[in-house]
């Protein structure tokens, strides 16, 4: 399990196995499926979480995620300012 302090398993309405890019644009959008946060709070969650932060460096053989955290935050805080648009 990671070792960060606050983990704790997600509820099944967080998932995001399955899901289109709309809907889980809408999803992170949603204050009751994303820990009751404002785009403010999410963007904030992603850049500085070390649950989060955990994906780059997962340790062991996991891979860690491909686009590096900068960059992911980068664009998580174009999408913001855009108005988090979704596809449909």
């Amino acid at each position: 399990m990671p070792g960060a302090p606050h983990w704790g398993l997600a509820p099944l309405a967080m998932s995001w196995e399955g899901k289109t890019e709309g809907e889980l644009c809408r999803q992170l959008k949603d204050h009751e499926r994303n820990g009751r946060r404002s785009m403010a709070m999410l963007i904030d969650h992603m850049a500085r979480d070390p649950l989060v932060a955990w994906g780059w460096a997962p340790g062991g053989e996991r891979a860690p995620v491909a686009t590096p955290h900068a960059d992911f935050v980068h664009d998580l805080r174009a999408w913001a300012e855009a108005g988090a648009p979704c596809p449909a």
